[in-house]
C-alpha cells in the first residue's frame, strides 16, 4: 500500500516506547532520593524532571521516526508520520495526572521528532 510499512512502524513504536520507559526510570534514578509512590506522584508535578522527559521524549520519538523511515524506504515520511501518531496516542494517557503545559508538549512533540528523524534518513539516501 504506497510503501506504508506495517512492520518499520511497529518496529519504531516499540523502539519509542523502550527508549521512553528507560527515560522514565531515568528520571526517578536523576530525580528522586528514597522511591516511594507518594514521592514518584509528586514528581510528576516537578519541572525538572518533565522537563527532562520531554527532551528524551523528544529524541526518542527522532529515533522512532529514524527507524521506521529506515524500514519503510518507500515511504519514509508517512511511516514517521504514523510513528508520530502513535506517540500522540501515548500522550493521551497522561492527561489526567500531569500538568496542561506537560500535556500539551506531549501532544505537540511527537510527529514533528519523528519526521525530524524521516528526514535523517531522506537526507542521507537523496
Amino acid at each position: 500500500m504506497g510503501g506504508f510499512s506495517i512492520i518499520g512502524i511497529v518496529i519504531a513504536i516499540g523502539v519509542v516506547y523502550v527508549l521512553d520507559l528507560v527515560s522514565g526510570l531515568g528520571a526517578i534514578v536523576l530525580f528522586m532520593d528514597t522511591p516511594t509512590e507518594e514521592s514518584v506522584r509528586a514528581l510528576t508535578q516537578q519541572t525538572a524532571p518533565l522537563r527532562f522527559i520531554i527532551l528524551a521524549s523528544t529524541l526518542s520519538g527522532a529515533v522512532g521516526g529514524y527507524v521506521a523511515a529506515r524500514i519503510g524506504k518507500a515511504a519514509p515520511y508517512l511511516n514517521a508520520f504514523v510513528v508520530g501518531l502513535g506517540g500522540i496516542w501515548g500522550a493521551a494517557s497522561l492527561a489526567e495526572s500531569y500538568p496542561a503545559w506537560f500535556v500539551q508538549t506531549a501532544y505537540a512533540i511527537p510527529i514533528p521528532a519523528a519526521l525530524l528523524g524521516a528526514f535523517l534518513v531522506a537526507r542521507k539516501s537523496g
